[in-house]
């Protein structure tokens, strides 16, 4: 696995994962000016041949910049986050779906302004052995402070039923015990076609978690990336469409 490191400077950013389709595309994304904000909280921005919607809120609930999603073969949203529960395509919260980042911070986070603030902090993937079921792998601050990343990294899985319902089969299952970047986890599928790549930066680091997820395992690598470790990143990634090159700012 090769890395490739470039520096972009983008003034903007709107942040959602999911899955494309030929007949629809639909992102969660969300702004945030202030708690009890009558405007603030999850849009669903859905994109077809005939234009895009952008003014169909979804929840009041705050979401910020932490809103990974997941959409079916026909660009429907499933579920998405905001970091601190899974939440439907109605916005509500899944039974069980609630606390995904068992931090005092990430409790904190629920009062004061209802989203976890770090970008690209979970990435969602369809489970390699079962089109039913997802996995999210996500991460959180233990105390607030940007000198300190987060200490876990957590893996989650969901099964989608038939009525479209959303059930949690595990929730909060450590696979990595070690200090992280608090942003950048990103996914790319396997050459397979089946299985799926998740990279995840150590903290103040060039090296790089490499978790390969097969049907039945999961298999951790180390990857180091030449270049000087950067602190304080809240880094942005992302693989090239075909899985060649990663990318980080």
């Amino acid at each position: 696995m090769r890395f490739i490191i470039f520096l972009l400077l983008i003034p903007c950013s709107i942040l959602g994962q999911g899955v494309n389709s030929i007949s629809a595309n639909q992102r969660v994304v969300g702004s945030y000016s202030g708690p009890g904000c009558a405007s603030c909280g999850g849009s669903r921005i859905s994109t077809t041949n005939f234009g895009v919607d952008t003014f169909s809120i979804i929840t009041q609930r705050i979401l910020i910049s932490n809103g990974a999603n997941i959409s079916n073969e026909n660009g429907n949203l499933l579920f998405y986050t905001d970091g601190l529960a899974i939440l439907n395509s109605l916005g509500n919260v899944i039974p069980n779906g609630d606390s995904i980042c068992p931090t005092p911070y990430a409790y904190s986070l629920l009062n004061l302004q209802g989203g976890y603030n770090f970008p690209q902090s979970s990435f969602i993937f369809q489970d390699p052995g079962d089109s039913s079921k997802y996995t999210m792998i996500h991460s959180c601050l233990d105390d607030g402070s940007v000198a300190n990343g987060p200490l876990k990294v957590w893996k989650s899985k969901f099964q989608v039923n038939a009525n479209d319902s959303i059930s949690v089969i595990e929730k909060n299952v450590t696979i990595i015990n070690d200090t992280v970047d608090f942003s950048g986890i990103v996914g790319c599928k396997h050459a397979n076609g089946r299985d799926w790549w998740v990279l995840i930066k150590k903290w103040n680091s060039t090296l790089h978690y490499s978790l390969l997820f097969t049907p039945d395992s999961i298999y951790s690598y180390i990857n180091d990336v030449t270049g000087t470790p950067l602190v304080y990143d809240v880094a942005r990634t992302v693989f090239s469409t075909d899985g060649s090159k990663y990318a980080t700012y």
